[in-house]
This record gives structure tokens, C-alpha cells and sequence, in this order.
């Protein structure tokens, strides 16, 4: 929440500094901060000073709106440390007003919380419908005023399917994704086609919700979901690899991996993938990448190593959602991407939901003719 300003005014918070100094709570500090989360305590800095800690710690807990234990249970930093405080001196008279300002912030927290919950998810769609307006329709605005008829109610039905279309629903936005995809064969005869992703990206959540993430892989072309042969899927979160819960819908051809990410500190939470996938080129001969989050920023970078194999990069979602680096901004033949060579490319500043990207891969001319030789019998070859 952009204008919280704490739980207590200057002459209240002087107040509570004067109990800590006179009940020498410096003596007692490893107490007073064992009830709050092991991250969170770890951030309240050691300083030599007794009276200059006092200070640091008490203006540290009284930054963050509220936070999650390590049990998720949402807690308020300056309402446990008042509490604890008030069992840890019981015998004092100022001990009464310690449970005083605890009441107070935890009255106040009850009102504050759903708010800056619900304002940062305005704030996304908001966010959302602006972006839209930019990349994809920048005469709406315009528009919605005009003095033609028709255009004005085709833009205030554009106006409509933006509120109706986003309704973002995710408790996280993706930042800063950054991903190396290198394409190569998997055989000797050229038949199967392996596709390695490495990815780096930040989970930044709006609120204090656990993240479930899913990833996707629907069969297309004509394969089913075990013709995919899954090589390699490993996921760390901040250096911890993380188990999934693979689940297969064979109605759907669909196959789902889960992933459980515990939500107990503000984040970003800072995700690593790696993931190989074989398949065989002919019944399907395209790799497709879009992402039901929100995306800011995206570093792609493709590799195509496969002899005789010819890469065409296309948008998913929007048109130039991807541009390449200088080297290639000036050509119209940047998304043809031949053997031996990459490409980097950088995306517009906000991808929408569903928005990305998909690689059609085909033998060249020599590719065919050296898949011929090494025994590789096309699908025209059996007509």
C-alpha cells in the first residue's frame, strides 16, 4: 500500500521508545524477537550500540503493512513485538500500554490489509488495459469522443472487451524473464528433434497467497502426450530444486507439471528451469511458449544448432511483441533463423496473458537430401 505510513504518529511511536528504553529491552532483544519469522528477524541488522539498535529495530518493525510466520499465518511485526514484550516485563506497569498499541496496530491492520490487497490488483488492471491500449489499439481513446457514429460505437465496444477480457485473477506477475532455447537433433538419422530451455525469472507476488505454478504441454501435430519424451524438467527456487506433481489428461492431451511455491515473505521469489524435451520433427514441427501470467520484460535467445534445419520465429497473441537485436532491426528475414546461427530478441515492455511465441522448424533442401542418405524415409516418401 503506496501511502501506508505506519501504525503510530511520531509522538506515539516516541512514546513506545521511551517504555523500550526504560525497561532496557536491548538486555532482553533476542527475546523480543524470536516471535517474529527467522527471515524477517535476520534482516533486523546487529549494531554495537544498545540505544542505536533500539532505534534501527523499532523503525524496521514499523515499515512492512504485515507479513506470514512461517506457519502462513498473516501477523503484523510491530503487534508481536509489543505483545511478546508486554509477557516478557508483566510486572511493570508499562506493560498495559504495550498491549495498548498492540490492540491499536492490529485494529488498524484488520482495516488496512484487504485494502492494499484489493488496490494492487486494481493496479494491475489498470496496468493491464493501458498496455493493451498502447501496443494494440491506440485510437480507442481517441475514438470514444468521436463525432463518428460508427467509430464511436466500435470503440466503446472495444472499450467493453478490454473490462470484460482482463480480469486478471493470478496473485503473481513474472519479471525479468530471461531464456536460452537451443534447438538440435536428437538421432544420427535426423528424425527426432531436441529442444533444451533454460530459464531464469522472478515470481513477484501481490500478496501473501502461496503460488501455485503450472506449466503446460498440450500434444499437437500428430502426436499424443506420450510421444514426448521429457528428458529433463528441473525447477530451483532460490537454489532449492522444487518436486512436481505431473498429472496427464489424455481426453485433453494434456500434460500438467505443478509446482507449490510457499509465499512467506514480500519476494521476488527467484525461479530457475531447465527442461529438454525429444520428439520426432516430422509429425510435429513447432515449439510454442505462451504464459498465462502476466510477463514484464523478456530476454529471448534462440539457438539453432540442427544441420539442415531451418527455424521461422513468429508472435503469439500480437503483432511485434518481439524485436531482434540492432544487428538484425534493419531486415525483414530476422525471423528466419538458419544453422549455425541465433538470435536475440527483447519483447515489448509488458507481455499480456497468453501472449508469446512459436518456432516452426523444416528441413532445407540439403537437409532433406542429407536426412535421405543417412536413411531418413519422409511422410511424402510413404504416400
Amino acid at each position: 500500500m503506496d501511502d501506508f505510513d505506519g501504525y503510530f504518529d511520531p509522538e506515539e511511536r516516541k512514546k513506545i521508545l521511551a517504555i523500550a528504553r526504560k525497561l532496557r529491552f536491548p538486555t532482553k532483544r533476542f527475546v523480543l524477537i524470536s516471535c517474529l519469522p527467522e527471515a524477517y528477524a535476520q534482516s533486523l541488522h546487529n549494531l554495537p550500540d544498545d540505544d542505536a539498535q533500539l532505534i534501527a529495530d523499532i523503525d524496521l518493525l514499523l515499515r512492512p503493512l504485515y507479513l506470514l510466520d512461517d506457519s502462513n499465518r498473516t501477523i503484523v511485526p510491530i503487534v508481536e513485538w509489543l505483545e511478546r514484550a508486554a509477557l516478557t516485563f508483566p510486572n511493570f506497569p508499562e506493560a498495559a500500554e504495550l498491549k495498548m498499541f498492540a490492540e491499536k496496530a492490529k485494529a488498524r491492520s484488520a482495516t488496512l490489509i484487504p485494502l492494499a490487497e484489493d488496490a494492487l490488483k486494481r493496479r494491475l488492471g489498470d496496468s493491464l488495459k493501458k498496455s493493451l491500449r498502447l501496443f494494440y489499439m491506440p485510437f480507442l481513446t481517441d475514438h470514444l469522443i468521436s463525432e463518428n457514429a460508427q467509430i464511436n460505437v466500435l470503440a466503446h465496444a472495444l472499450e467493453d472487451a478490454i473490462k470484460s477480457h482482463f480480469k486478471y485473477e493470478k496473485n503473481v506477475f513474472v519479471r525479468e524473464l530471461s531464456r536460452k532455447i537451443k534447438i538440435e537433433w536428437d538421432d544420427e538419422a535426423r528424425t527426432r528433434i531436441k529442444v533444451s530451455d533454460h530459464s531464469v525469472f522472478e515470481f513477484v507476488p501481490f500478496n501473501y497467497e502461496d503460488i501455485t505454478w503450472k506449466t503446460e504441454r498440450y500434444a499437437t501435430g500428430e502426436l499424443s502426450t506420450c510421444d514426448y519424451e521429457i528428458r529433463r524438467d528441473d525447477v530451483w527456487l532460490s537454489g532449492r530444486m522444487l518436486e512436481a506433481e505431473v498429472s496427464v489428461n489424455y481426453e485433453k492431451q494434456l500434460m500438467t507439471s505443478t509446482y507449490g511455491i510457499d509465499v512467506k515473505d514480500p519476494g521476488p521469489f527467484k525461479i530457475k528451469a531447465v527442461k529438454e524435451t525429444c520428439w520426432f520433427l516430422d509429425s510435429d514441427p513447432v515449439f510454442e511458449q505462451t504464459s498465462p501470467y502476466v510477463v514484464q520484460g523478456c530476454k529471448l535467445e534462440i539457438q539453432n544448432s540442427a544441420p539442415g534445419l531451418r527455424v521461422v520465429f513468429h508472435d503469439v497473441g500480437g503483432a511485434k511483441l518481439f524485436s531482434p537485436d540492432p544487428e538484425f532491426s534493419g531486415s525483414h528475414k530476422w525471423d528466419v533463423i538458419s544453422f549455425g546461427s541465433s538470435r536475440s530478441l527483447d519483447s515489448v515492455p509488458v507481455l499480456l496473458p497468453e501472449q508469446g511465441y512459436i518456432l516452426v522448424m523444416s528441413r532445407t533442401l540439403a537437409g532433406l537430401d542429407d536426412s535421405a542418405e543417412k536413411g531418413h524415409v519422409s511422410p511424402t516418401d510413404n504416400a
